[in-house]
C-alpha cells in the first residue's frame, strides 16, 4: 500500500494547480487520475507530443566543454496557463545527463539520492523560449558540460519531468597530439594527451549503504591500440583538452615490428562513455621503441607444437638481434634469449 501524502498550499489551487498535483500524486503512487485535456487529447503535464512535431536543433553536435545553443520546439511544450511571466520561467528546469531509472521513477521515495546517483545531471542554462500558440513554442538553452553519447534531455515546470530519452549526444573526442610520442616497450612512462572533447572532469560524492561516502570524477578512459587496445593506467584529467596516464607495456604477442628502427606503431584512443576518437588520427601516433626482434613471432598458439614453432622464431630472432646490435656476452646472451623466449610462447 502507498504512503499517504499530506500537502498543504496557502492559496486556493487553480484547476491547472491541482492537475499538476493530481498527475504528480497519481504516477508516484500509480493511481489513476482523470486529467485535464488541451483539444480533448492531451494532458498539461505532457510536454513535447512528439506525434505534434516536437524536435531538437543541435541534438548530438554540442561540444563537451558546453555552451553550445540547443533549442527544443514543438507542441504541448508549456504548461496550459503559461501567461509569459517571470514568476513561471522562475519554475522552469531543463536537464541534460544519463538520468537513471530511479530517478524517472517518480514512486520512489528518494529517487535521485547521492547514493545511486552514477553520473550528476547538469541544468542547461536557459537563455529564452518564445510562446508561438496554445502550448506551442520554444525554448533556447546553453547546455551543460558533460561527456558521451545517450544523454537525455528533462524538461520540468514545477510538475511531473518530461523525459527526452537518448536524445542527446555529446561530440566525440579528438585528440591532436600526443608526448612523448616515443616510449620503452616495457612501459610505465607518462604521456600527456592533447585534443578537445575529454568532458568537464566533473567530481561528486557518493554514499554507500553503510554511511561511507567516496569521490568520483568523470574522466575519460585511455586506450593504446597496435593489434587491439590496452587500458593506459592512471589517467588523469587536466582540462577538457589534456589528459595524462602512464602507458602499459607492450601487449606480449605477435606486432609489426620495424626491426630497422625497433619500433611497434600504435594509436593512442579517447574513450568518453562510448564516444571515442578516431583511430589512427593524425597526432595520435605512439610508438613503442626497442622492441625486441622476437615480438614478430606467433605466439597465440597453445599447443606443444605452436609453442615449438614459437621458441624456435624468438630464439633465431633474439639471438640474431644481438649479434647485429653487439650485444654479445657469450653464453650469457644464449641463457638470456632462451630465458625471454620461454616466457613469450607460453612455457612459463
Amino acid at each position: 500500500m502507498p504512503s499517504p501524502q499530506f500537502i498543504l498550499y496557502k492559496k486556493a489551487l487553480s484547476s491547472e494547480d491541482k492537475d499538476r498535483v493530481g498527475t504528480y500524486l497519481a504516477r508516484k503512487f500509480a493511481l489513476s487520475w482523470n486529467r485535464m485535456s488541451t483539444s480533448g487529447t492531451v494532458s498539461q503535464l505532457t510536454f513535447g507530443d512528439q506525434s505534434a512535431g516536437l524536435n531538437v536543433a543541435n541534438a548530438g553536435s554540442g561540444i563537451a566543454a558546453g555552451g553550445t545553443m540547443l533549442t527544443i520546439n514543438g507542441a504541448k511544450l508549456f504548461p496550459i496557463d503559461f501567461d509569459n511571466s517571470m514568476a513561471h520561467l522562475a519554475t522552469l528546469s531543463v536537464n541534460i545527463g544519463r538520468t537513471p531509472s530511479l530517478c524517472s521513477d517518480p514512486r520512489e521515495v528518494a529517487p535521485c539520492s547521492a547514493s545511486n546517483l552514477q553520473i550528476p545531471v547538469a541544468s542547461c542554462s536557459v537563455a529564452s523560449f518564445n510562446i508561438v500558440g496554445d502550448q506551442q513554442g520554444t525554448i533556447i538553452c546553453a547546455t551543460p558540460p558533460g561527456l558521451g553519447p545517450g544523454q537525455d534531455i528533462v524538461i520540468n515546470w514545477q510538475g511531473v519531468p518530461y523525459v527526452l530519452s537518448n536524445w542527446f549526444k555529446y561530440s566525440d573526442p579528438i585528440v591532436r597530439s600526443v608526448s612523448p610520442s616515443l616510449v620503452s616497450f616495457t612501459g610505465g612512462s607518462r604521456i600527456t594527451i592533447t585534443g578537445n572533447n575529454f568532458g568537464p572532469g566533473t567530481t561528486w560524492t557518493t554514499t554507500t549503504a553503510g554511511g561511507a561516502t567516496s569521490q568520483q570524477q568523470l574522466i575519460p578512459g585511455v586506450e593504446i591500440y597496435n593489434r587491439f587496445g590496452i587500458r593506459c593506467q592512471s589517467v588523469a584529467y587536466v582540462s577538457d583538452s589534456v589528459l595524462q596516464c602512464t602507458v602499459p607495456p607492450l601487449a606480449k604477442v605477435k606486432h609489426n615490428v620495424d626491426t630497422t628502427q625497433r619500433t611497434v606503431t600504435s594509436s593512442v584512443i579517447v574513450d568518453a562513455m562510448g564516444a571515442r576518437s578516431q583511430t589512427w588520427a593524425s597526432g595520435s601516433t605512439l610508438k613503442y621503441s626497442d622492441v625486441p626482434s622476437y615480438f614478430k613471432c606467433d605466439n597465440v598458439g597453445s599447443d606443444s607444437i605452436s609453442r615449438s614453432s614459437c621458441y624456435t622464431c624468438c630464439r633465431s630472432a633474439c639471438v640474431s638481434e644481438a649479434f647485429t646490435l653487439g650485444n654479445v656476452a657469450g653464453g650469457s646472451t644464449y641463457s638470456s634469449c632462451d630465458s625471454s623466449c620461454l616466457g613469450f610462447c607460453g612455457f612459463v
